[in-house]
C-alpha cells in the first residue's frame, strides 16, 4: 500500500495556475508532479471554490466563512453540550 503523500498549500495553487495559464497541459503536469488526473480535477474544483469566495464583499466573505464553520461544527457533533446531571460542558 502506498504512503500518503502531503502537499504544501502553496504548491496546490502553484499546478493549478500552471494548468490554468495553459503554460502546461493536464496530463503533463500529472506526470511531471507524479499526481493523479482525480487529484489535480480535485485541486482545480478546490481553487474555483476558494477564488469564488475570495470575491465576494468582506462582509459577505466573512459570514459565508461562519456558515461554513458552524455547519461543520454541527455536522461533526463537536459543539459542546451540556450534561444533564452537573451543567458541566461535554462532547459527544
Amino acid at each position: 500500500m502506498r504512503s500518503q503523500r502531503n502537499f504544501s498549500l502553496e504548491f496546490k495553487p502553484q499546478v493549478v495556475e500552471e494548468l490554468i495559464s495553459g503554460e502546461s497541459g493536464a496530463a503533463q503536469l500529472c506526470r511531471r508532479y507524479n499526481i493523479s488526473s482525480s487529484l489535480l480535477d480535485h485541486w482545480k474544483k478546490q481553487y474555483s471554490r476558494v477564488s469564488s469566495i475570495m470575491s465576494l464583499p468582506r462582509k459577505e466573505r466573512l459570514l459565508f466563512i461562519i456558515e461554513l464553520l458552524l455547519h461543520n461544527y454541527m455536522r461533526y457533533d463537536i459543539i459542546p453540550l451540556l450534561s444533564k446531571d452537573d451543567n458541566t460542558p461535554r462532547f459527544r
